[in-house]
């Protein structure tokens, strides 16, 4: 398993951001792809935040 973690600290709040990886099995993820995908976070100030839930799918 590979596993990737970045700390992000906001003054008095802080988060983990965690990534892994099953290595062995087709299409794992490499170390180069859990930093990318580590790195490409981008915060969204609270104010610029929102939520938009999807209608209900028929069948």
């Amino acid at each position: 398993m590979l596993v990737g973690a970045l700390a992000l600290d906001a003054g008095e709040k802080s988060a983990v951001l965690v990534a892994y990886s099953e290595q062995g099995r087709p299409g794992s993820a490499s170390r180069d792809d859990l930093v990318r995908i580590l790195h490409s976070y981008r915060g969204v100030p609270a104010a610029e935040r929102s939520t938009t839930t999807p209608p209900p799918t028929t069948r």
